[in-house]
């Protein structure tokens, strides 16, 4: 079970990591006031992807690696509350926001659902207190309501705030998965 509980915290740290380059990403890519060759844009994007795909199979194959019968939701339970909430956003963004939508929004909405499984499978299986538990709740939803506030207001800024309200929610992603780890660390 300890091994399953570091590739968890593992996963947190790489979920940092695909945050930090998504972020060097997002400024060559969508940089408003200089462009950059095409190659450093695409280089960018798979060194995001392959950060990213590594911390989803760490997270994944730690929560998989523990007892189901200890965890307080199952897992399926928790990623069909998130698909409903995905669901439940894209009608509302859409239809009464008229936001264009993006990927930006099932990144935020999958991001939060595999934060909320590991605190789930956490939990479950002593790693995490109550306190712990509660902070780390409250961390994804702060940083889920902070990013549906940058995706909301994205298309209606200037570029240059444009740009830098796409990066909070990079910033926050981060750092709530370190902060995940952190409240492991203090039990």
């Amino acid at each position: 079970m300890d091994e399953a509980i570091s590739e968890i915290l593992r996963g947190n740290v790489w979920l940092a990591v695909c945050c930090g380059v998504y972020l060097a990403w997002w400024c060559v890519a969508f940089n408003p006031v200089r462009d950059f060759p095409m190659l450093l844009k695409v280089v960018g994007f798979v060194a995001t992807l392959a950060c990213g795909v590594y911390a989803v199979v760490l997270l994944g194959s730690g929560m998989g690696a523990l007892p189901p019968d200890e965890i307080a939701l199952p897992g399926w339970a928790v990623w069909l509350i998130g698909a409903g909430v995905y669901g439940l956003l894209l009608f509302v963004t859409s239809r009464f926001f008229q936001r264009q939508v993006t990927t930006e929004l099932l990144l935020i909405v999958a991001w939060a659902t595999f934060e909320l499984s590991a605190v789930n499978a956490l939990a479950g299986v002593g790693a995490v207190g109550s306190v712990g538990c509660v902070v780390a709740i409250v961390a994804v939803a702060a940083a889920v309501l902070i990013g549906m506030g940058c995706y909301l207001a994205y298309y209606e800024l200037q570029p240059i705030p444009a740009f830098i309200s796409g990066m909070v929610p990079l910033v926050l992603i981060g750092a709530v998965g370190l902060v995940v780890d952190a409240c492991v660390a203090l039990g």
